[in-house]
């Protein structure tokens, strides 16, 4: 018998946060669970230079912030949260980078490319008009991921992933022990909490000869063959 199982991300997904207070500088955050991170962020309310001073993601990956300006009425913070995975070598699929200046820019490290990059400044004149962030503080184009001529500062946030494929989803591929061959014996493999059944079989064949064939639990937790 051989199947996979994945993990079940009950709480990756896209979240808002709670709506900030109408205060300068005030904040809204969606901090992903553990084992999460984010992979989008942006200021779900909009209103860059005007009512918001932007959105930035932590370096450690695990938060998208939106922050109101002066005059607004509260921001929320839109962000989606994805598994913290590996990517086929090995390396994390994610990697988070930060740089704020009157002027700012990122790059991301050899082997990773531009996903998403956000501003942040609490000087509105830094970011009315500026034509390379949309109006939820997002770049139209993530690998220009630069800002100038900032009075006081300006906060950069880039997302990159790994060059090399898809992340890993957490899908893992085993073999049961084999069966005792009197009729109706069986080989079961059964997941670990907080991974399913995506696929099972008989991995010996024979169906309808030397095999009955196989079943997978109401649960998804077990492949039976």
């Amino acid at each position: 018998k051989q199947w996979y199982q994945r993990r079940v991300a009950i709480t990756a997904g896209s979240y808002d946060g709670a709506l900030s207070g109408s205060a300068d500088d005030d904040t809204s955050v969606v901090t992903c669970d553990s084992g999460y991170v984010v992979s989008y962020c942006e200021v779900k309310t909009g209103g860059l230079g005007s009512t918001s001073d932007g959105a930035w993601v932590s370096t450690s990956g695990d938060a998208c912030t939106a922050v109101n300006a002066g005059g607004g009425d509260g921001v929320i913070a839109h962000a989606t949260c994805s598994l913290n995975s590996n990517s086929a070598d090995g390396l994390p699929f994610y990697n988070y980078q930060q740089d704020s200046g009157t002027s700012a820019s990122l790059d991301c490290p050899a082997g990773y490319s531009p996903h998403l990059c956000t501003v942040h400044s609490p000087w509105l004149q830094n970011l009315d008009g500026n034509t390379n962030f949309n109006d939820v503080g997002v770049a139209s184009d993530s690998s220009r991921c630069e800002i100038d001529e900032c009075d006081n500062w300006c906060r950069l946030s880039l997302i990159c992933t790994r060059d090399d494929g898809a992340a890993d989803d957490g899908e893992l591929s085993y073999d049961g022990a084999l069966s005792g061959s009197a009729d109706d014996d069986t080989s079961v493999v059964t997941c670990d909490s907080g991974y399913v059944v995506s696929y099972c079989e008989v991995k010996t064949g024979g169906l309808g000869s030397t095999s009955d064939g196989a079943w997978v639990s109401t649960s998804g937790d077990a492949c039976t063959a």
